[in-house]
């Protein structure tokens, strides 16, 4: 029987979520990756030394011309916007991280957003915030927070091996490969889900995927060509994080269950005395970390099976003692299933 067709669900109520308090309480690795974000963007902002002549206009690449900066009036230094510490630490350059292994980059570039406008980083955050939250309670919040590291990693290497590529050198910021890959996990389960784009035009999930591969494609080709671009857009990157984000769904990569046996050891490591029967799994993570870390296949298979088990369990608890007895996380997981049903 299919879940829609159960006699207790029906009539469709329980699939609301109990007003909006448990937004907070659900997904806190989206909760805390939001909560990072913002406080390296602070200190980006707050952290800041003198431009030099070495520097680009402030942001620490060079003027690109010997004589031009042996020929720099130093006076003009002090019109120069000032240069951001952590920036320098932490974007993107693809010169430093092969030949000067700060591999590092790869990953903290992710957190770090263009200090001199806030629409790059709200716009993150919010698709961040949105598609998160629910790929996070599908996963687990383990898997979920390795996928998002990985998939910014993915996407610094595509625009680092395009860099060299093309030869362009300027340095990147931003967590828009990481949230791509987010987006495109969603769309692959969600690929009719319809979101509202400029607030008023209703467009399916594949088709606003389909827009942004179009987008981010086409100066990447021009690129290739030979044709000189700087739009000021890592598309490279989002196209990085697009094609990690479906390889991951299409094969159905289990990322906890390569890093548990890392956790294990850690664990054994710090206490000898510790449980070995502990740390090999994902218990206790909400919405289904279970079934992302199992490793039997076909793993998509498990994902379903376990999903239809949790939908029962939950159903007959409705009709037993009412949907008042409801858990957020309940009430979401049931929203979530009767989405995913809608769109098979």
């Amino acid at each position: 029987m299919g879940f829609e067709n159960r006699d207790y669900t029906r009539d469709g109520s329980y699939t609301r979520i109990a007003g909006g308090e448990a937004f907070l309480e659900d997904s806190p690795v989206c909760k805390w990756l939001i909560i990072a974000t913002v406080a390296v963007f602070l200190l980006q902002i707050f952290w800041t030394r003198p431009a030099k002549i070495s520097d680009s206009f402030g942001q620490g690449y060079s003027l690109g011309n010997e004589q031009v900066e042996a020929n720099f009036p130093p006076e003009l230094l002090g019109v120069l916007p000032k240069v951001s510490v952590i920036q320098e630490w932490l974007q993107l350059d693809s010169a430093k991280v092969v030949y000067r292994g700060q591999i590092w980059r790869l990953l903290t570039s992710a957190f770090c957003h263009d200090r001199f406008g806030v629409w790059h980083l709200a716009i993150n955050l919010c698709l961040l915030f949105y598609f998160g939250r629910t790929i996070e309670s599908l996963y687990g919040s383990k898997e979920f927070l390795l996928f998002y590291l990985l998939a910014a990693i993915v996407a610094s290497l595509t625009f680092v091996g395009l860099q060299f590529a093309t030869g362009d050198r300027a340095p990147a910021i931003g967590a828009s490969g990481a949230v791509m890959a987010i987006m495109c996990v969603y769309t692959m389960w969600y690929p009719r889900d319809t979101i509202n784009v400029m607030f008023y035009i209703p467009i399916e999930m594949r088709f606003v995927l389909l827009l942004y591969v179009a987008y981010d494609l086409h100066p990447i080709l021009l690129q290739l060509s030979g044709a000189q671009m700087f739009t000021g857009v890592a598309h490279s990157a989002h196209l990085g994080g697009l094609l990690f984000g479906y390889l991951y769904w299409r094969n159905s990569w289990q990322l906890a269950r390569y890093w548990n046996p890392v956790e294990k050891r850690i664990t054994s490591n710090r206490s000898m005395a510790s449980n070995p029967s502990r740390g090999g799994g994902v218990s206790g993570e909400e919405a289904g970390a279970a079934w992302s870390n199992s490793s039997s296949t076909p793993a998509r298979k498990k994902v379903d099976d376990r999903l239809e088990q949790e939908v029962d369990d939950i159903l007959r608890k409705i009709s037993e003692s009412g949907e008042d007895g409801l858990t957020p996380r309940e009430r979401k997981l049931l929203q979530q299933a009767s989405q995913r049903y809608r769109d098979r």
